[in-house]
């Protein structure tokens, strides 16, 4: 978050670090958020917690190495429509 604040980003960009697969995300942020990105082991397991907090055509961006970890996630991504 320090560098988003010394580039003075910090009104649109926000960090925080806390288990969102099992906690999810903050409620405050639901429907607020424009894309949330997440690199972690098992993304298919914060996509609900995500969709939860996107406005309307918000994206869901992950990194993962493993194709595996890209099917799981793109079958929890179709699950939401």
């Amino acid at each position: 978050q320090r560098e988003f604040d010394q580039c003075g980003w910090s009104d649109v960009i926000s960090v925080e670090c806390r288990d969102v697969c099992t906690d999810g995300l903050p409620s405050e942020l639901q429907d607020k958020v424009d894309s949330c990105f997440f690199d972690i082991p098992e993304p298919w397991a914060v996509v609900e917690h995500a969709n939860k907090c996107l406005v309307q055509q918000g994206r869901i961006v992950t990194f993962s190495p493993c194709i595996e970890q890209i099917q799981r996630t793109a079958s929890a991504l179709r699950r939401l429509h």
